[in-house]
């Protein structure tokens, strides 16, 4: 029953995480919204010192792990070749990973895109995403506002099974 009840709870969240598609400096650019995980290892690169700083250092971090693909390409095979074994295989998602685990294949790419947006994409371009990611970023806020009107019923533990 707990297992059933979770797998309910994670699909109503699933209508929240929305993707996108980019067209920014020339490039197709596919994003989408974090989850929990993703969003630890972008704020592991976000200045929380200053406000300014804050907004401004949390751009390129939150590209690099909300982008998937580029031009089509997932980000994993265009960033991820340190991420294979010797015979070309992908080294895949421990499937135990925790929070603080950032080894996975998908983190590695996600950290040499943060390097690469850092270094050689022109700011114009960082803006254009960034704009674009807000905009999924409100529309996944809206989203989920009517998920959480539509079920105006509280969650109950003791309820489940009767």
């Amino acid at each position: 029953m707990q297992k059933e009840f979770i797998a309910d709870l994670k699909k109503s969240f699933e209508q929240g995480f929305l993707s996108d598609t980019v067209k920014a400096g020339g490039h197709t650019w596919y994003m989408q919204t974090l989850n929990g995980l993703e969003t630890i290892w972008r704020d592991r690169y976000v200045d929380f010192s200053i406000s300014a700083s804050f907004v401004s250092s949390q751009k390129v971090p939150t590209l690099a792990i909300s982008i998937k693909s580029i031009d089509g390409v997932p980000v994993v095979d265009v960033f991820g070749e340190f991420t294979k074994t010797e015979d070309g295989n992908v080294i895949p998602r421990p499937m135990n990973m925790r929070e603080d685990d950032f080894n996975s294949v998908e983190f590695k790419a996600a950290e040499e895109l943060r390097k690469f947006l850092e270094h050689d994409v022109p700011d114009g371009v960082i803006d254009e995403l960034w704009s674009a990611y807000n905009i999924l970023v409100a529309k996944s806020k809206s989203v989920m506002k009517e998920v959480v009107k539509k079920d105006d019923t509280t969650f109950r533990p003791e309820d489940q099974g009767k």
